[in-house]
């Protein structure tokens, strides 16, 4: 099997760092490429791409109407033959020609619908996803967990401090990312239970 991952950017963020770990997965037992359609690429996460996979870049300027690069791509897929073309945004497939080989991840809720039905598969990260693709659309999901490297999760060992320090790493988006329950959780621990020493910090744009 041969499988093209298709995505417009390659921007530090959680698709796109679940997408490496797929592909750096894959890639061990069936050739994988991956192709970026858009400019904007984050040379290091580009960097923490397994070497046998195949990177291809269109480098087509965001928003361009543009014919060139839908052609380019198009004759890319047509070379490379895959099996199946993971698509990782639902528009990806208005500008490609062999849909028939189209597989959708959806990785976040309140996404369009309207181009879900052109693929052949419709993935969903979470049960949350899953859930508010079926309840707006005709569309049947399927579940995958994305998938998590324990091994690389280095655990704490000495539990002994002064102050319980608290991260969250995420856009500054509470109404999907849910910053405003850790602040209520803190509120409990400080005023409802006089816990003082807990800091919490909040990284992300």
């Amino acid at each position: 099997m041969k499988i093209i991952h298709l995505i417009f950017d390659l921007n530090t963020g959680g698709a796109e760092t679940m997408l490496v770990d797929i592909i750096n997965e894959q890639v061990k037992t069936v050739p994988v490429a991956l192709i970026i359609i858009n400019d904007q690429i984050d040379t290091n996460l580009l960097a923490q791409i397994d070497n046998r996979v195949k990177i291809i870049l269109i480098r087509r300027k965001e928003k361009s109407r543009r014919l060139l690069p839908i052609l380019k791509l198009n004759w890319i897929l047509l070379k490379l033959n895959p099996d199946v073309i993971h698509c990782h945004q639902q528009a990806a497939i208005r500008i490609i020609a062999f849909r028939k080989k189209c597989v959708l991840t959806v990785h976040d809720v309140k996404i369009p619908t309207e181009y879900f039905k052109l693929y052949k598969k419709v993935f969903a990260i979470s049960n949350a996803v899953k859930k508010d693709i079926e309840q707006r659309s005709n569309i049947q999901t399927i579940l995958v967990y994305n998938g998590i490297r324990i091994d690389e999760i280095k655990r704490k060992e000495n539990y002994e401090f002064n102050i319980f320090r608290v991260v969250q790493v995420s856009r500054l988006d509470y109404e999907k990312k849910g910053q405003h329950i850790l602040l209520e959780a803190l509120n409990i621990l400080v005023n409802g239970k006089g816990i003082n020493n807990v800091c919490v910090d909040f990284i992300g744009e």
